[in-house]
């Protein structure tokens, strides 16, 4: 099993480069910022990465994408790339499934410790979830209401309990207030990523003080910020014509026959 994790994010405004270790101590993130401030691309970049580095015998990738799907339509193709779930209700199926798992591995961890053997390998799983803030129970109604309290209900779970089964949750919303996520599941994504926001109030509930209003109009400018440091940051950028190059590269199974690369 590779054991090589550290992702590139991108340079210091020296020049050094940046990396983020998607196994470390802080196995969740945070990704905030205004609408066109690069959340969504930068979401892309972590989870890339992480397909060259680790192939699907390592890595299982879950994404949410809440805002239709379109964005990340083509990264099924991805043999990392477990399904998309475009609906509130998928995302629910999603992460039930996740979390039974979760326990069953907690399970088997328990009963080799237990034996005095070693912990069993798992592949790690990501769980990537694109808006997140159309999964706050907040101004939803009747059954959506319901079904977007049980989502967050399970992933404050995953968060306080999924690092050592390897599970991990990569969070993206404009705001995470209140609001939008709760301080149980908030106060766990410790690695944060936060990009150019509208006031001072925004940066306040990300970073926890002022400075990310300030960042510069720059697509890709961002602070990151973990529990041990905070630093300016371009982010780095992976063209739609490099992923989907990639993502060509795979052999899928298509209704006129297994074998077939995409076109």
């Amino acid at each position: 099993m590779a054991a090589d994790w550290r992702v590139f994010v991108g340079r210091s405004w020296w020049g050094k480069p940046i990396h983020y270790n998607l196994r470390g101590r802080t196995p969740h993130v945070s990704i905030a910022g205004a609408t066109g401030s690069g959340k969504s691309e930068f979401l892309k970049l972590l989870l890339y990465s992480a397909c060259q580095k680790q192939d699907e015998r390592n890595l299982e990738i879950h994404i949410i994408d809440l805002k239709g799907g379109a964005t990340f339509s083509a990264w099924k193709h991805a043999l990392q790339v477990k399904d998309i779930y475009r609906t509130t209700a998928e995302a629910l199926g999603c992460l039930m499934a996740i979390e039974e798992g979760m326990w069953r591995r907690l399970d088997i961890i328990n009963q080799a410790r237990y034996a005095f053997r070693p912990d069993p390998w798992f592949k790690e799983i990501f769980v990537a979830i694109d808006e997140g803030g159309e999964l706050s129970p907040e101004g939803a109604y009747g059954n959506e209401k319901q079904l977007r309290t049980a989502c967050m209900h399970i992933l404050s779970t995953l968060v306080r309990i999924g690092r050592e089964p390897g599970v991990h949750i990569i969070h993206a919303t404009q705001r995470p207030d209140a609001d939008t996520l709760p301080t149980t599941i908030r106060s766990q994504l410790e690695t944060r990523f936060c990009f150019r926001v509208a006031e001072d109030l925004d940066s306040r509930i990300v970073l926890r003080h002022n400075g990310a209003e300030d960042i510069p109009l720059i697509p890709g400018r961002m602070i990151m910020q973990t529990p041990n440091s905070e630093q300016l940051v371009q982010a780095a950028y992976v063209s739609p014509s490099q992923v989907i190059t990639w993502l060509q590269s795979y052999k899928v199974a298509t209704p006129y026959g297994a074998g077939t690369t995409l076109s």
